[in-house]
């Protein structure tokens, strides 16, 4: 298994072994994070210097941190990084938040999770729209709500 390190001031990245790159690849905490994968872009710079111009990753979570309850399955989120700007996405949930730095990003993120959530089972079935009840149905499908 390849171990998950992270690009200071960058983002999230995996790499096997750390070695051979130009970055200064130091370990990250790993207890949510089930899997990575990254697609990343490079530009130029002055002196043949590359700088990270955008990544487009995916990162499962076993965990949203703050929630009572447990994950059924693990939550699948799109992050991008663009213009010094992070983005984590949850398409089926309908959940795009974002923020200057990662761990901003994924605060946000996870905050949005929790509240939603707790409000989609606050309400009752029968006063939510086809729509909502499906959306409903989607988070039950993640979360161990009992």
């Amino acid at each position: 298994m390849a171990d998950i390190y992270c690009i200071p001031n960058i983002g999230v990245a995996i790499n096997s072994t750390g070695s051979n790159m130009n970055f200064p690849w130091v370990p990250i905490e790993k207890e949510q994070i089930v899997n990575i994968e990254m697609d990343v872009e490079f530009k130029e710079e002055e002196n043949y210097e590359y700088k990270v111009d955008n990544i487009k990753s995916v990162i499962e979570f076993e965990t949203i941190f703050g929630l009572e309850y447990n994950l059924k399955k693990n939550v699948i989120t799109n992050i991008e990084y663009e213009n010094d700007y992070y983005m984590i996405s949850n398409e089926e949930l309908g959940i795009f938040e974002g923020a200057d730095n990662f761990e901003e990003a994924k605060i946000e993120f996870f905050d949005f999770f929790i509240h939603d959530f707790l409000n989609w089972m606050e309400t009752p079935t029968s006063e939510l729209s086809d729509e909502a009840k499906e959306l409903k149905s989607k988070y039950l499908e993640y979360v161990d709500y009992k």
